[in-house]
């Protein structure tokens, strides 16, 4: 691993967990779970977002019911990018032509950024549900917009967000 991409990892990894982590050790009573007894951190993208932005039930609802619909939708976008994935390392692995090998990144790369597109819009439609409150903590609004990175390609929207599916 190359220098810059493990600085680009650290930050990428770091950044966001000390976001969610700070506000949690600052607390008085102690931090953020384990064996001193407090609340446990969260493990899955919507307890994640309800920490982080401190939605409340009425908004944690609204904000599982638009990321359902919006996962439902994305369907046909999961089955064409899986799909051209497939047909990426096809002809990579069967060392196709040149031309074929950069038709078949070209549709890769043409379901990686519609993909990316639907789950843009889904956090738009997300960050709608806030208040102007809680839009105004940009550190968090940046944490999202990473976070929402691969909700809608994954198995299910309300996994872990430790890995990019695509």
């Amino acid at each position: 691993m190359t220098r810059r991409s493990t600085a680009w990892l650290v930050a990428v990894l770091l950044v966001p967990a000390s976001l969610l982590v700070a506000p949690l050790v600052a607390q008085r009573g102690g931090g953020g779970g384990g064996a001193g007894g407090g609340t446990p951190l969260p493990t899955n993208r919507l307890g994640i977002l309800t920490m982080a932005l401190t939605l409340s039930d009425e908004q944690k609802k609204s904000v599982k019911t638009v990321l359902d619909a919006e996962y439902k939708a994305a369907q046909p976008l999961r089955d064409a990018l899986v799909k051209s994935r497939l047909a990426l390392g096809l002809a990579l692995q069967n060392q196709k032509a040149a031309a074929e090998i950069e038709d078949a990144t070209k549709r890769y790369a043409e379901q990686s950024s519609a993909m990316a597109q639907a789950e843009t819009k889904a956090l738009v439609k997300v960050l709608k549900v806030l208040t102007d409150e809680q839009r105004a903590n940009q550190a968090v609004m940046r944490w999202a917009v990473s976070m929402s990175r691969g909700m809608l390609a994954d198995k299910k929207w309300d996994t872990s967000p430790d890995h990019r599916p695509y």
